[in-house]
């Protein structure tokens, strides 16, 4: 997927080129700021949540049918959404990356959407749970993780690790991106599970690393933005990381 602004659409990608084999547009759902992409067995879930400035009324997550979308036939598909607020938020009014309220990580486990805030003041994340059935929700917060950085995706694996990818200023011109690696996280919590931190690097190398997924064998995709902040131009990317060498 791509981010907020651009075409409801998703697209199948050739990892070992890049090139992009297919494209589906989502006739009924607008791109407000998709951040996210999940999946069960019969559904792909498409998280409409992005919040910069923390005052949104209209966050979503989007639901496909798998058999619609794998048709090749098709190249539109139409949508189920789930709708949400946060029961904690209590003030709508914010700035630009002023707000705890931003999102852009979530997965599927166990009947439900776990969710991970992008806390933009205090750098931690708070996980949320929803449930994947099409209706309106309040999401409530389960449990708070020091992140010490911008959460932008997260991933969870048939042998209970969760996975958390994100971002941190560390005072100059570029970010460093990083890895959270929760082990035995067999219930989807965070909370008393081993954890460890890896540093993935600046993004003068990675770019804006903001899509994590599951591969086999337990390696991991990371994808990265294109970004263009004036002296530097980075393409959108994709990476591999061996998650074994790194787990305890």
């Amino acid at each position: 997927i791509n981010d907020g602004g651009n075409e409801p659409a998703l697209y199948r990608i050739d990892t070992a080129i890049g090139s992009v084999m297919r494209k589906v547009m989502v006739s009924n759902a607008g791109n407000i700021d998709w951040e996210s992409l999940t999946q069960d067995d019969s559904c792909i879930y498409v998280g409409d949540f992005g919040n910069n400035y923390g005052n949104r009324k209209n966050l979503r997550i989007i639901k496909i049918s798998k058999h619609i979308l794998l048709n090749p036939a098709n190249d539109s598909v139409q949508a189920g959404t789930i709708s949400f607020t946060y029961a904690d938020q209590v003030d709508v009014s914010s700035g630009l990356n002023k707000t705890n309220f931003d999102c852009e990580a979530f997965f599927y486990y166990d009947d439900s959407l776990h969710l991970f805030s992008k806390n933009w003041t205090d750098q931690q994340t708070r996980h949320y749970i929803l449930p994947a059935a099409e209706g309106k929700y309040q999401a409530y917060p389960i449990e708070t993780f020091n992140a010490d950085g911008l959460i932008t995706d997260a991933a969870f694996n048939k042998n209970g690790e969760i996975v958390l990818l994100g971002y941190k200023n560390t005072g100059g011109s570029f970010w460093n991106c990083f890895l959270w690696i929760f082990e035995d996280a067999g219930n989807g919590r965070l909370s008393g599970k081993n954890h460890t931190r890896v540093e993935l690097g600046s993004a003068l190398n990675l770019g804006q690393a903001e899509g994590l997924a599951f591969g086999e064998a337990g390696k991991l995709w990371i994808s990265s933005e294109r970004i263009s902040p004036g002296w530097v131009h980075l393409p959108a990317r994709l990476f591999k990381v061996d998650l074994s060498k790194f787990s305890r």
